[in-house]
């Protein structure tokens, strides 16, 4: 279990690197628009004894997508994630705590059902989103260059959003590739 979730927490930070250098170069996502990022960090605000904490930044916008949040661990929250195209599946996994963190404008939620055989792992980062799907029968996920997020809501206590990707890559059980829709609606507590 312990290798699968490594893998997967790796695929993410892959995912998320692409997505923050652009993705592939001269790909589109048709009908989306620039994102429009702003600088990570917010503004610092008082919190109880006078420590100050980043307040969320959620830049406008289409294109990717993204938020900054403030440091701190993820407790709860579930994912709701619809693939279709050649490989089609619908999947439901609670947030694994031990693993969903926000830190240096960075997030990055784990989302497990054992029984399944199920990880789903969203990285957020200011002006993008990332998402990466690991079952018994496929591994993809996708980043800017083929999905649109969108951000309802970032504050101190919660995050919820949806990522739509076109055209996401994927590699069934059999080595196949194929490229697959893949519509996710998350959220995550403190």
């Amino acid at each position: 279990m312990f290798a699968r979730l490594t893998a997967a927490t790796c695929l993410v930070a892959a995912l998320a690197i692409v997505a923050a250098c652009g993705g592939t170069p001269g790909a589109t996502t048709p009908g989306s628009s620039p994102s429009t990022s702003q600088p990570p960090g917010g503004q610092a605000t008082p919190t109880g004894g006078g420590t100050p904490t980043t307040a969320p930044v959620v830049p406008p916008g289409g294109g990717g997508g993204g938020a900054t949040l403030p440091d701190g661990s993820w407790t709860a929250g579930t994912v709701h994630a619809v693939i279709s195209g050649p490989v089609s599946q619908t999947l439901d996994a609670p947030l694994l705590p031990a693993n969903s963190v926000s830190g240096q404008a960075q997030t990055s939620l784990i989302y497990v059902d054992e029984d399944t055989a199920t990880q789903i792992s969203i990285a957020i980062l200011p002006d993008d989103v990332a998402i990466s799907v690991q079952t018994a029968t496929f591994v993809g996920g996708g980043g800017e260059a083929d999905c649109d997020a969108s951000i309802t809501r970032a504050d101190a206590s919660a995050v919820e959003g949806r990522i739509i990707c076109t055209n996401a890559p994927v590699i069934n059980a059999s080595g196949v590739q194929s490229l697959v829709n893949i519509d996710a609606t998350f959220s995550a507590t403190r």
